[in-house]
Parts: structure tokens; sequence; C-alpha cells
């Protein structure tokens, strides 16, 4: 299967000053889309911000009126089909404080922390979820899996 085309657009909240690196999280991105068997063309928009606009997003969008460290939108929209050939817009959003404080907590990178973000909005992008026990399994392995294959 050839390769999707991803376009990733990454966009920084003003008040967020952070190096991303942009060809990794492609690279993440494409590999992933391979792995779950997907020739489809994305245009993937990930946004970094702080506690309070990502709060904001999750309020006026789940209705829950907290923060949280990662949001994914997209998926299909009523009476909305895209032809084949036309990319599929989609957009990930990450608390960079929530993800430097679980980067502490788990030991490692807040880049590897905003690699496993971006992976688990685009899992959620693709159709998993992680709202019940059996499906969080089901997600975090499917993570595991695909980032032990990028090693």
């Amino acid at each position: 299967m050839p390769a999707p085309r991803v376009d990733l657009t990454i966009q920084l909240a003003p008040q967020i000053e952070v190096e991303v690196d942009e060809e990794r999280l492609h690279h993440l991105a494409v590999k992933t889309l391979l792995l779950e068997g997907v020739a489809q063309s994305l245009e993937l928009g990930l946004f970094i911000t702080d506690d309070e606009g990502i709060k904001e997003l999750n309020r006026r969008y789940r209705g829950v009126d907290e923060p949280t460290d990662v949001l994914a939108f997209g998926g299909e929209v009523e009476g909305f089909v895209s032809p084949p050939d036309q990319p599929q817009l989609r957009d990930i959003v990450i608390s960079y404080p929530r993800a430097a404080s679980q980067a502490q907590e788990r030991g490692h990178s807040v880049a590897q922390e905003i690699d496993l973000l971006f992976l688990h909005g685009l899992l959620h992008l693709l159709g998993y979820e992680d709202e019940t026990p059996k499906k969080r399994v089901r997600m975090w392995a499917r993570q595991e899996e695909v980032l032990g294959a990028l090693r």
C-alpha cells in the first residue's frame, strides 16, 4: 500500500513557546495510518495551547468544564461525504502544561509526551475510544504497538 499523503499544520497558542519536531510528528502520522490500513489523504491540524484554551474547547464541544490533555476533532460529519480524492480535515489539540506535567510523572521528555498525545488524538480520529475499560485497554495497546513499530 502506498503511503497516504498527510498535510500537517502545527500552530502554537501565543503564550506557548516550545520547539515541536514537525518531521517526527508527520512520520508518526504516516506510520500510524499505514499500520491502520488507511490510504486516504488527510489534512491534520495540531494546536498546542494552555489549560485555559483546552478547557474552553472541552466545555464548548464536550460539555466538560475542565482542562484535559488532548482533544480530537474530526470524524464523519452527518450529511457530508468528501470525494475519495479529497483530503479529510482533522484537528488535534494538546495542552502543553498537561503534557509537561505528565512527562515529568512518567519520566520521559515533553517531546515524547507530545508524541504520545498526538498519537492518542490520531487514534481517536481513526475511531478508537477509551471511555470504557475494555476500549481503553484496546486503545492503549494499539498506542504501544505503533510506538514500538517506530523504535
